[in-house]
Parts: structure tokens; sequence; C-alpha cells
């Protein structure tokens, strides 16, 4: 505080109190009147206001201020200003500038004046645990149960209770928090933690705070008063049920209390009259306040008869008379409407939040009415009545305000009051062993030691102790009335589920307290049902028992709706077959009740529709039968107005039972073949691998707008069936939840539910469905607001699902730009002389477009689309980048295919039950129970191939793999490809139309893969169905690459395989390029053969990319799924040497030179190896212009000749030549151990998973049609391995592959190598074969024979003996003579480049002979002299290859030879 105040301080020191008074007083006007004051008025006013303010300042420090004293003075300037608008303007000033000099609120103010006044910082203990908080669950942590029972330890005055609810009710900035707390469904917890946000409380709020635990017992009572308003609103909302008999039992008590002398003659009699009823039946005057009037008219009869008597007597006046029963019940109304306004805060403060307090201020208001009546000095008359009561109730008020207690025994009420709540102090300090502050716990009385003994001072509270007071049982009229006390509660109760919110959890509450009352009354009754079957006491009817055991089921059930866990709707069909089987409502016909017997009906129906959800048609079936019989009873005997709609409810009812059958197959005795519509438990990570948290559906809703689909209730067949595929198996087997029913029992004990309760509600934040709103025929604003309720409730990482089936929308005239999208319900004015607009603009305003769902985009969203129209969902534009994923059904079906509009969409019956889909499409009626065993069987086992499908494709878009992730999302989308599937093949469904379509697409790579084509055969094979598929694209695929691989081979050559292969490659594409002169042109063509000619016979860098990305991915592959199992210290020696080697002998065999031959190195070239005459000649390419050496030939695509020309290989994009030949062979020989040993590795590996972790070689199965159980075949434990190890064992699959490819062709090149040819020359020795085969060969000259025979062993001599040695001079001249022989040489070459030519013939038989005959020559025409010739046809045979040395000389000719310049 600075210097100025200082003095102002010390002088409120010594005039504290007066300087309180003088504040509060002069505040308000001088904030109020100083604009309007001169300013010499202003300044001393002005000077009073700071010296009153630091003087309050000053006290608040000292804990004295008047304000926060609890005194009635106060209460009574509080409610004066609250009650004043300019009071309550200069009063927020006067706060504002406290506020603004102590930097507290007014709210924290109070609280802590509370906690220093009665020294609570000593009695609250905080456990250590308490602090910590549980973010993950609804549930209460330790901090919020050490606040609690902190809080039972204030005592609260009335006065400051009163403030602190002023306090909240005139705040602008607690609006929101007020009508929270307002709310009937409201917690405590919310509010709070945001008052103490609000009014900046220490700690930031802490709920652990002394002032924290003072305003958290403030709100304790703040919310107790207005549960009793809720309750009394809903007890007036309550109409008179002349079938109650509780309702009756009070009416009737009602009269003896007033009337003792004289008994009714019936229950419908003008006697009625006499206590101020209307006409002979006192219920009609019950329809303004309801049972509340009732309960009111009766507290006052029975409490204070003397009045009653009093009062009733003053309304026979002759003179001033007027209705008794009917003031009474306006009294009521106003009683309430002091309630509701919040008039009696004060009094319930004071008195206790009780219902017995209200009948108190009732009783005091009747009272005081009839004596302000009587008071008139005029006698009125009931024209008066109004004017009087308005004058009445301005006295009543003014009292009110004036503190006065508006209570006939205030003085006794309130000492009972405050004992009671010194009482339940120290009894919550001996709980909790707290020791209480030493000045205030001598004070009070003995605190009861069990909570038996606290039954002494207890009030109706909803419970029953065992003992009265000091031990007695309680006397058979308690038991009475304390059955009618719970009964009325808990139809009160009852009564309010109807207004219950459908959305948000504010519900929740309200259905505890609900499902607490139903369990006190059920073992109530359950104890003293000998006393209530006593009709001298009670006389407690059979079908009550039966009615209030249907309430409990029917709460089950409404929980069920609300929670979407199964295991309540299993625990609502206990309680109704138990009524069933006990036979609760045999007797009803005999009293003779419409509203009983309508009551039954219900029973039945809402029995039948437990066990339709239970999928328990049997005994549904037995139900409809039961359920006709009593509405035939019904109508016949009471010929009620409603005969008609029981009639439709039975119609909808038996025509949904026997719709199943239309879409599900039958066994050969007429039973439904089932199928498991919920799916089970499964454990799924929490983290994808990624690492991104896990998606998991949240929120669904379900939407049925067809307008002629069959119906039960408001349940379509579409969404009944999606419902059941969006539900687990209950956690708990149905036979744990069926506790046994002793016969002497009539109903299941209820103690054993309340274990199963408890987990019930520990593990209600973890609920394993998720929730639904199901929602029939909604408006386009309905099914709006409902969206954007479940999408404000989605948490983070879930999802939201919207089921929509309904019908389409488009306009009569279709536009381009508009697409429609599915129809909603409409609700048109019933006003007069409305007309109904133009149906195609309604079409357009109550249509669900595409682009509505935009906004819902932001989280997680996937859409099902089951309609005529769903093509209209095609597109979206992905603006928030979150998953989204819209499965859209076939817009039409094959005019072959029955409509199943009526009886629900095929699409949503493949997304239920695919098999089920696939019996309908196939039109099968009946089938035996073995085949449908083998064919769920299988189609379980296609859901989990395409569930791995989605997982392991590369390019399905990243959505489907982030909602597969969720079980329910992961089943639609796996069901929607398998519904593609099968489909798509069957003969019927031939137009995209036909087949269903989604958003984002899903890739051909799952659609139609190969081995889910390969189940779908399978599975219609099993069904016998196979008739109505076509697999002819698969076989006609195999078919052609067999005709392409093995066309042109010798075996093929001359069959119908080679003419195939023929024509596919030859005439086929001549017919095609003349085809495509008349479409491009030549231009259009030239271009096209340049290209085709660049990938044919250029030299082009794509074979070595490929091989690149099979043997880098591989690696890559091995390193990810192999690798890491391996102990890599000790196979380092061999994985790293054999990819070194590899890839260093790629290179080299890619980049060194094959062996050109030039105009430079001709000479050398020739000397290196010797013409046979037999396969080589001397030649001229016509190409290089140079003479062609032995064993040499041109290639078309490195354009040049090369020496020993192997071939040319589009891996390498090189010649395998004289220089490189080595290389090639390590190539191949290190690309074929890199396959191997990566196999071997993956493999090993495999193995481990095999027997290790999988252990197949263990493992037994039951056979589906003996049913016996064997061991696992072989197939089938390979099948599984391939499943559960789908990467590995591809990968296993593909390098062994690769691994037989390459040794065989390297088998194949090592035997020609050995044997001294090239791959050109055994090309050749093989035509020459084929031409002595058909006689295509000349007659060999002697000479040529001669050499041929004897060039092996001189070329051996000569290289073992040297060059200079006799042996070599010898092959010298046999290779002059045979030279000289053949000495006529062509100039050019008719065998090389005939291709670039265009000389090729177009037969390719004819070619083939003509190019034997022309190599079978070897020589053109020898020389003129006479010339000894052999025949062919035995020398041909003879003849060698007179390049084969042996074979180590062949080896280390390629491997190690001399260097070609």
């Amino acid at each position: 505080m600075s210097l100025v105040a200082v003095p102002f301080e010390l002088v409120a020191q010594a005039v504290a109190p007066l300087a309180s008074a003088a504040a509060f007083l002069a505040a308000p006007l001088v904030w109020v009147a100083a604009p309007l004051l001169s300013i010499a008025v202003v300044v001393p006013f002005a000077a009073l206001s700071l010296a009153a303010l630091a003087a309050a300042a000053s006290m608040y420090r000292m804990r004295l201020s008047l304000f926060d004293s609890a005194n009635w003075f106060t209460a009574f300037v509080i409610g004066q200003i609250y009650s004043s608008t300019a009071l309550l303007l200069g009063y927020k000033l006067f706060k504002r500038l406290v506020r603004f000099l102590t930097g507290t609120t007014e709210l924290f103010r109070i609280c802590d004046s509370v906690v220093g006044t009665q020294k609570l910082g000593a009695v609250f203990t905080v456990p250590a645990a308490a602090a910590a908080t549980d973010a993950d669950t609804d549930t209460p942590s330790d901090a919020v149960y050490a606040a609690e029972a902190n809080a039972g330890l204030v005592r609260l005055s009335p006065e400051l209770l009163h403030r602190v609810d002023l306090c909240i009710m005139y705040s602008s900035k607690l609006s929101l928090i007020r009508r929270e707390i307002e709310s009937r469904y409201s917690q405590l917890e919310e509010p709070l933690e945001m008052l103490l946000v609000n009014k900046q409380f220490p700690l930031k709020g802490s709920i652990l705070t002394p002032q924290a635990i003072v305003l958290r017992a403030c709100l304790q009572q703040v919310f107790a008063s207005y549960r009793l308003m809720h309750e009394l609103n809903a007890r007036a909302a309550s109409r008179y049920d002349s079938t109650e008999p509780q309702n009756e039992r009070k009416l009737l008590e009602l009269w003896d209390l007033l009337v003792p002398d004289e008994k009714l003659s019936s229950r419908y009699t003008s006697q009625w009259q006499k206590i101020g009823f209307q006409g002979k039946d006192p219920s009609t005057d019950f329809r303004g306040m309801g049972l509340l009037a009732l309960d009111d008219l009766h507290y006052l009869c029975k409490t204070y008869p003397e009045i009653s008597a009093r009062i009733l007597a003053a309304s026979h006046h002759p003179a001033s008379w007027f209705s008794f029963a009917i003031v009474g019940i306006n009294m009521t109304a106003y009683a309430l409407r002091l309630v509701r306004t919040r008039f009696l805060q004060f009094t319930f403060y004071r008195f206790g939040v009780t219902k017995e307090v209200y009948h108190e201020v009732y009783c005091y208001l009747f009272d005081g009415f009839e004596r302000f009546w009587t008071a008139q000095k005029k006698a009125p008359s009931i024209l008066d009545f109004n004017d009087l009561f308005k004058k009445y109730q301005i006295k009543v008020e003014r009292e009110i305000l004036e503190l006065k207690p508006p209570l006939l025994n205030a003085a006794p009420m309130a000492a009972e009051h405050l004992k009671n709540k010194r009482l339940a102090i120290v009894h919550v300090a001996r709980v909790s062993g707290r020791r209480l502050a030493a000045d205030i716990a001598p004070s009070l009385p003995e605190a009861p030691h069990t909570m038996e003994d606290a039954s002494a001072f207890t009030t109706h509270s909803g419970t029953f102790t065992d003992s009265g007071v000091a031990g007695n049982p309680p006397s058979n009229a308690k038991i009475v009335e304390e059955f009618q006390y719970l009964l009325e509660k808990s139809q009160q109760l009852f009564a309010g589920l109807r207004d219950l919110p459908p959305t948000g959890r504010s519900w929740q509450p309200y259905f505890q307290r609900t499902f607490e009352v139903y369990t006190k009354i059920w073992k109530f009754q359950q104890k003293y049902r000998s006393v209530l079957d006593n009709k001298e006491y009670y006389g407690l009817k059979r079908w009550e028992i039966g009615e209030i055991a249907s309430k409990i089921g029917l709460l089950y059930y409404n929980y069920y709706m609300r929670t979407s866990e199964t295991n309540y709707l299993y625990e609502s069909f206990i309680f109704y077959e138990a009524i069933r089987d006990r036979m609760y409502f045999k007797d009803v016909m005999e009293v003779r009740s419409p509203v009983l017997m309508t009551k039954k009906m219900r029973y039945y129906s809402r029995f039948i529709i437990v066990c339709v959800l239970l999928n328990r048609n049997e005994m549904a079936k037995v139900l409809v039968e039961e359920l006709a019989e009593l509405i035939n009873e019904y109508i016949a005997t009471f010929t009620p107005n409603d005969a008609n709609d029981w009639h439709v409810v039975l119609s909808e009812m038996t025509t949904f039972l026997e719709a199943e059958k239309r879409l599900a197959p039958l066994d050969f005795d007429g039973s439904i073949l089932h199928f498991p519509s919920r799916i089970q438990l499964q454990n799924t990570l929490k983290f994808d691998k990624d690492g991104a948290p896990k998606l998991k559906l949240q929120e669904a809703i379900l939407v049925g707008n067809h307008s002629n689909q069959i119906k039960i209730s408001e349940l379509t067949l579409d969404i009944y069936r999606v419902l059941q595929s969006l539900e687990r198996e209950p956690t708990t087997l149905p036979t744990q939840l069926q506790p046994a029913i002793p016969q002497s029992d009539p109903m299941t004990s209820m103690e054993s539910r309340e274990g199963a309760e408890d987990v019930d509600k520990s593990t209600a934040t973890r609920r394993t469905n998720p929730h639904r709103y199901l929602l029939y025929r909604p408006t386009f604003a309905q099914l709006m607001l409902y969206i954007a309720t479940a999408f404000k409730d989605i948490s983070e990482n879930s999802a939201m699902l919207l089921y929509l089936s309904a019908d389409g929308a488009k306009r009569a005239a279709p536009a381009q730009t508009y697409a429609g999208g599915v129809s909603m319900a409409i609700n048109y004015s019933r006003k007069p002389g409305f007309e109904k607009p133009d149906p195609d603009q309604t079409a357009l305003v109550h249509t669900l477009h595409p682009d509505d769902l935009m906004p819902f985009t932001r989280k997680p969203l996937f859409v099902i689309v089951d309609s005529n129209n769903s093509s209209a969902f095609t597109s979206f534009s992905k603006v928030f980048e979150q998953p989204f994923v819209c499965l859209l059904s076939p817009t039409e079906y094959p005019a072959s295919i029955k409509d199943t509009t009526h009886v629900g969409g095929l699409f949503t019956l493949f997304l239920h039950a695919p098999i089920k889909g696939l019996v309908f499409v196939c039109d099968l009626e009946t089938l035996s129970p073995d085949i449908w065993s083998q064919c769920v069987f299988h189609a379980d086992a296609t859901e989990k191939l395409i569930a791995e499908l989605i997982e392991k494709d590369a390019i399905i878009d990243k959505s489907f793999k982030r909602f597969a992730q969720d079980d329910f999302l992961r089943n639609f989308m796996v069901r929607f490809i398998l519904c593609h599937a099968i489909l798509s093949h069957h003969t019927a469904f031939k137009e995209s139309k036909h087949l269903p379509s989604s958003f984002p697409t899903v890739p051909q790579s799952v659609l139609a893969a190969p081995e889910l084509s390969a189940r779908i055969q399978e599975l219609v094979r099993i069904a016998n169905t196979s008739h109505l598929y076509s697999f002819d694209g698969a076989a006609l695929v195999a078919a052609l690459v067999f005709v392409l691989a093995f066309g042109p081979t010798q075996a093929f050559r001359h069959t119908i395989v080679g003419d195939i292969h023929s024509l596919v490659t030859k005439r086929l594409p001549s017919a095609l390029a003349s085809l495509a002169v008349c479409v491009f042109g030549e231009r259009g063509v030239a271009f096209l053969k340049r290209q085709a000619n660049w990938v044919g016979n250029e030299k082009h860098p794509l074979g070595q990319l490929f091989y690149l990305l099979l043997t880098v991915g591989g690696l890559i592959e091995f390193c990810i799924s192999t690798l890491p199992h391996l102990d890599f210290d000790e196979n380092w020696l061999v994985i790293v040497p054999v990819v070194a080697i590899t890839f260093v002998s790629f290179y080299k065999a890619c980049y060194t030179d094959p062996g050109f031959v030039t105009k430079d190195n001709v000479d050398k070239v020739l000397d290196k190896f010797d013409y046979d005459y037999w396969l080589y000649a001397p030649r001229i390419c016509r190409t290089c212009h140079i003479q062609k050496p032995a064993r040499s030939k041109h290639c078309s695509t490195c354009k040049g000749c090369i020496a020993e020309l192997d071939h040319h290989c589009v891996w390498i994009n090189n010649c395998v030549g004289y220089n490189n030949h080595r290389w090639f062979v390590l190539f191949l020989l290190s690309t074929g151990f890199y396959c191997t040993y990566g196999c071997l590795y993956a493999l090993d590996v495999l193995s481990n998973r095999f027997f290790v972790v999988h252990r197949l070689d263990q493992a037994y199965y039951r056979d589906p049609v003996t049913h016996a159980i064997t061991k696992l075949p072989i197939s089938m434990q390979i099948r599984h391995i391939m499943r559960v190890e789908p990467r590995l064992s591809a990968f296993v699959a593909f390098t062994a592959m690769c691994a037989l490819i390459v040794f065989a062709f390297l088998a194949y090149h090592m035997y020609t190598v050995l044997k001294g040819m090239t791959t050109n020359e055994s090309f050749k020795w093989e035509d020459i074969r084929c031409a002595d085969q058909q006689g295509l060969l000349e007659d060999i000259p002697k000479i040529l024979y001669e050499f041929n025979r004897d060039y092996p062993k001189l070329r051996l001599a000569a290289v073992i003996a040297g060059p200079d040695s006799d042996s070599a001079k010898t092959l010298r001249k046999r290779c002059t003579a045979i030279n000289n022989f053949f000495k006529d040489v062509p100039d050019e070459d008719d065998d090389d480049g005939a291709q670039l030519e265009g000389k090729a013939e177009d037969s390719t038989r004819r070619r083939r002979k003509e190019s034997q005959k022309k190599n079978a020559k070897a020589l053109p025409a020898p020389a003129p002299e006479k010339v000894a010739y052999l025949p062919a046809s035995k020398y041909a045979r003879k003849m060698r290859n007179i390049y084969d040395l042996g074979l180590l000389r062949n080896l280390l000719h390629v491997m190690v030879p001399p260097r070609l310049e």
C-alpha cells in the first residue's frame, strides 16, 4: 500500500465496524451519482469512499470484514442489493475496486474467510498420492476423493451459501458455468475446475487448496438445490396413472385423512367434490401439476391434520368458499415457481435441501393463504381469488426477502438441521481418522460410530437400513412407507429418461441414479416380500414385480443403445427371459385392465427386439406368436382404439424375421444357416510400424432413409446389419452373465450383478465398441446436428463412421455440374393452405451432398454409401490431409439379380456377411451344413489374405492403411474388396455400374491380385457355383506366356504352338502395322518403328538398369528382412566378397572391349584361328569392308565384327567375345552365388520362424468334413508360413528362382566353353544336324573331310612342340593346301546384314531352311579339276569341331586368353 493510504488504514482500524458499514452504503451512491454531482459534492464522498475501502482492505487481512461474516444482517443487505438494479450496479463497481486493490475475486474472498475463521488449514489433510490425476479415464482420481473427504469437514452457514449462489448467478462472466450448473445432467467436477481457474484461485486452480475445498462444499449444496428443482419438475410432469397402485392408495388415503367419518361409495363418484375436486374422477384435476400436487396435499393432510381440517372447513364457508383441492394444486404451482425462481434458496440452505423442506414450505403457503383469505374485511368470493392470490404472493415474497422463514415449525427444523450437519462433520472426521480443530471439536455433539446409528438423524435418501432406532427392526408400516417412497422415486426417475438428451455424456449421472434406485427397490422387495405380499399392509401383485423387472431390463437395453456395449444387451435379455419363465404377467387378464394389458404387450415387443439383436431368431418367432395371441385377446376383450397400431407392430416384426430367410441360405431342414455377425476381440498393436498412433473408431452414425425398406420399430434391415458388424462379442461369456436363478426367488438376485456393474463402470471409458447414433429417416438438419456432435466428441487419433442407406436424389433434368446426393426426410408444414414446393427444388434442398461433408474431413472420416446414386460421392477434395475413405455401392444391379432394397441392400449384406452375399447372387436356397462351414472357413481365410494385401501393397492410398488399424473399419474395407472380387468374376455383373467403387480408388494390384482370384475360384468351387463365374483371364494370360516362351523352340516349332507364335509375333504385328499406317500415317508409323528398332536392335542400358534394380533391390530387402536375424560377425567373410565380386564382374563384363576386329588388327586376328571351311570360310563383311576372321561375326547392335563372338547380351549391354568372355563367365557364376547365398540365409531365418516361432511341425487342425483332429499337412504348413511371413517367403522364392535360372544358363554356357565352341557356333552345329536329318546337305569333298579329321591332332602337336617344330610346318602345309583347294572367295558376305537390307523371307520356315542350306554348303563352288566326294549322309556326322582342344585347354583359352590388341 502506498504512503498516502497509510493514515486511512490506521483510522480504519480504530473505527472498523462504522467505517465498513459506511463504505458498504456509501460506495454504490458515490459511483452511481458521481457523474451527476458537482465537484464540491464528489470530493467529500470520494474521500469517504477511499477511507472506507482502506478500512475494508485492512479488515480483510484481519479476517474481520463485515461482508464476509455470517450473520443475518449481511444476508439481508446482500438480498436487498441483488433485488435492486441500481444497487447491484453500484455493488459491482465496488467489487471491481476491491479486486483492484486486493488482487482477489469476491468468490475467493468468501472461501478464504471461511478457511480463516474455522482454521481449516489444520483440519484438511491431503495424501501424497492425491496429487496424481488420471487423465485417461473419467473415474475420480485420488485428488478428487481427498477433496471430497475434506469438503465434508467444512461448516457452511446458510448466509455464506446464499452469497456464493448469488455471486455465481449474477456474474456475467460465469454465464456458461452457471448454465452447466443448472443443467439437469451436469456433474460437479467440470464447473468447479472452471470456477477455480476463472476466479484465480491459488496454484492455478488446484482442487486441493483450502479455498477450493470450501468452494467444493458450497457447490455441493448448490448442486443439491438444482437436483431438487429438477426432481420436483419431473414429479410435476408425471401424469396421474390410475393403474399405478401407489397413486390410487395415496389418493384414497387423502380422502380418509380429510373425511375420516365417510367412506367412498366407489372410485368414481361425486363425493370427491366435498374436498374440492371438480368431477367424479379427481385424476383429471392433476393434469396441471401432476403427481407433485397429490404429494403436497397428502403431506399436508398427514403431517398437519388440524391445519388441513381447518382449511377444509374454511373452504365450505357459505359466502367465501373455495375449492380445497384446486387451491391446493394452485399452491403447488406457486411453490414450484418459488423454487424455480430461486426465492427459496436461503430457506433450503438454512433448513436443508430436501423434499421435506419443500413440503413444509407448501404447508406454510397453504396455511398462510387460508389465513389471508379469511382475514379480509369484506368476505371474498371465488371471483376475487386471482386478485387476492396475487396480493398474497407479493406478501410472501416480501417476507422471504426479509429472511422470515416460510415454515410452520422453523425453529425445530433449524435446530435439527444444524445438529445433523455437526454430526455429519464429526462422523466424516472419525471415519477418515482426522482430528478436528480444538476450538470446534468440544462444541459438537457425539457422532454415531456406525452407519446404523447414523440412521437416527438421516432423512429419506433412497436407502433403508436393517435396523431402526436403538437397533429395533423396522415396523411393517415403515417398510410399506419406504417401499412406496422407493417406488415413487423410481417411477419419477424412469419418467425422466425420455427427456434425456440423445447426444453428449450428461445422461450418465442420471442413468446411474436410476440404476441405483431400481437396485435398492429390487433388493428391498426381495427382503421384505412377506410383509409386502400381505394384503393387510400392501398386497404386492406379481405383475407389479414383473413391471419393475421389465423396467430394469429396459434400463439395460437403453444403456446398451447409448454405450454400444453388448454385455448390457445380454443383461436385458436375462431379465426379460426371467420374467417370461416366472410368468409374472400371467394374471393380467384377471384384472381386466387395458393399461396392464398394454404394458404386457410392450414387454413382449421389447423382448422380441432384444432377441433380434442377439440373433436368437427362433425364440423371437415364438415370442411373436405369443404376442399375436395377446393382441387378438386384447382387441376381442377391450375393442381399443389402438388396435390398428398393434397390428402394424405385429406385421413389422413378422416381416422383419421373414426377411432374413430371403437373403440367408437354409439347410435341408429349413433352418437358417448362421454366420458370426459380431467380431471377436483381437489383440492389435497400439502403434503402427511407422510410429504413428493407432487410429480407433470412436463415433458411428448409421442413417436409414430407404422409403420401402423393412424395419422393426426404427431399426431398418440395413442399420441392423451394420449395427451387428460394429460390435464385438462380449468379453464375458453369456453363461457367465446368467447367474443361477433359484426356484425360491421370483427373480435373479441383483446382488450378483453389482460386481459386474462395478466392472462395467471401471471400464466404461475403455469401451470395446464404438459409440453409435441410429437415425431413421432424419431430416437434413437433424443429420448435420448429429454429425457435428459426433465430430466434436472425437478425440485425437480417433475416427468417425458415417453410414448412409438412402434413396438417391437427382434432378428430373440432369445437369452436368450437379451429380445429386442421397435424400433425407422432409417435414412439411401442417398449416392450412400450405402448398408443397416443387419436388425438383425440394430434392436439391433436402439432400446430403458430398460437399456437405467437407467440414468434417478435418478429422479422420470413413463414409459408406449404399444408394442408387452413390456415384455422386466418387470425388472429394482432401483439403485437410486427414485420412478419408468412402466406400460406394453399385448404382445398378443386373436384371437377373433380384431387387433387395426392401429386404436390405446387397452391398450392405456383403459388408455384413460376404458369404451371404455370395449365396444370394448365386441364388442358392439350400446348402448342406458341411459345405456351409467350408465356405465360411474359406471366406474367413480370404478376408485375412485381403488384409495382408492392403498392408503390403505399396501404391494403395495411405488412408486405407491408416483405417486398417481399427478392427471394424478394416473389416469393412476387406469385405468391400471381397465384394468387388466376387461380383467382378460373376458373369451377370458385366458393367462398371454393377460393381462397387471407392474414393480413393483401390489399386488393381489388390482388386485383381492373382492370389485373390484363386481364392474366389476355390470359394465358388466349394459352393458348386462355378458355372456362374468366369476366370478365363488368368488362363488366357498363362497360355499366351507359354506360347511366347516355347513357340520358337525346336520341340514346338512345327506344331500349332509354333504357328500361334508366328501369328502373334509376325503376322499380327504386320497386320497391326498396316492398320497403324491407316490410322497414324507413314510418319507416325516410321516414328513407332524407330522406337521399336531402338529397343530391339540398338544399344541401350535398359537391361543393365533392370539387372541393377533386381540385385540392389534384393540386397536392400536382404538387409531389412534377413540380415538383422544373422550374426554378421560370422558371415561377413562370405557376404561381402560375394557382393563385391558380383558387381565387379558385372562392371568388367559391361565395359571391357569384347574384341572388335578393325583394319589395324585384322591380320593378327586372322592368325589366331584357321578357317575350317565347314562353319567358316574366307569372306568379306559388307558392313565393315574387311575380311572376316574365323569364329568372328558382325553384331548389328554393336556395329562391328567381334572376334570369337559368343552372343550379344542385353543384361550387360555388350557383346560377349574374345576379350570379355572370362568376365561374363565370372559374372554368371557370381550372380548365381549371389542369389544362392541370399536364398540360403533367408531360408535359414524362415525355417527358424517355421520350427521355433510358429512351431508348425507340431500343429494340428480339425478337418472341416470329417471333424477329425489330424496333424497339419505340409501343404497347409507352407501356406500358413507364407501367409504369416509373406515378405520373407517371397524373398526366398524369388532368389531361389533367380538362382536356378542363372545356374541353368551358366551350365549351358560352360558346356559350350568346355566343348571349345561359342553359342553362335552351337546354333550353327544345330542347323547342320537339322539339315542332315532332312537330307539337305551336299556331298563332302574328301580333302575337306581329311583336313577336318587331322587338324585337331596336328594343332595339338604344334601347340606342344612350338611354332618352329615339324608339326607346326606340317599344319601350315595342310592349311595352305585346303586354302588353295577353295581358292574362289566371294566379294560380299551373304549371311550378315540380311535383316538390315530387308531381304528376310516372310515365311519363317522357308527362311530357316535356306539358312541351313547356306551354312551347310560352307564354301562356294570348288576348283574345276576332278575332286573326290564323300556321301554327306555318312560322313557329315563324322565332321568335328576343329577348335576343340580338350577340356582344360578350352577352359584356359576362355579364362586366360592372350590380349587381343
